[in-house]
């Protein structure tokens, strides 16, 4: 009862602002978490690839997610929070899609720092956004908050994602 009286308190003392904000984090985050710890096998058993493959195929994803993340600051400041969040949005859906329709594994490479590079750029935005609306001294509250959702979202993720591939593959990438 304590936590969750805790809880209900948390949740009031920050604004209705940042809570958007976190749960469009969160659903960002829980795509990528449903489909990433999968990618290596689902790459293995389509493509009939080894592992090396796989692996480099997901080493160009985190490399140019890197890349993305650093370009994505300069571009919110440029063109917005909300924009750039809405975009990435659209993007990563489009993305997921995308990665259910290679039929070789030479598209895939290219595919693959195209989605790295561009799918991290709403990660700065969202956390710009959090600065904007909280007043200083809720700052690093609100920023433990979203790191905690992304982590939620990452515990939640794979097991809905096993849960979906065991049927398909292919509707993974649908989520």
């Amino acid at each position: 009862k304590i936590m969750l009286q805790n809880l209900k308190n948390t949740f009031y003392e920050y604004p209705k602002q940042f809570w958007i904000v976190v749960g469009v984090s969160f659903v960002d985050r829980i795509g990528g978490a449903m489909l990433f710890p999968f990618f290596s096998l689902y790459i293995t058993s389509k493509f009939n690839v080894g592992l090396t493959e796989a692996g480099i195929v997901l080493g160009l994803f985190s490399a140019f997610g890197l890349i993305g993340n650093m370009i994505g600051g300069a571009l919110t400041d440029k063109f917005g929070r909300r924009k750039l969040i809405i975009s990435g949005l659209v993007f990563s859906a489009f993305s997921m899609l995308s990665l259910g329709w290679v039929k070789e594994i030479n598209t895939l490479y290219p595919l693959a720092v195209f989605i790295g590079l561009f799918s991290n750029m709403a990660n700065p935005a969202h956390q710009a956004m959090v600065a904007d609306i909280l007043p200083e001294e809720k700052r690093i509250g609100g920023f433990g908050l979203l790191y905690v959702i992304g982590n939620l979202a990452w515990v939640i993720g794979p097991g809905i994602g096993g849960f979906i591939a065991n049927r398909s593959y292919f509707t993974l990438f649908k989520f």
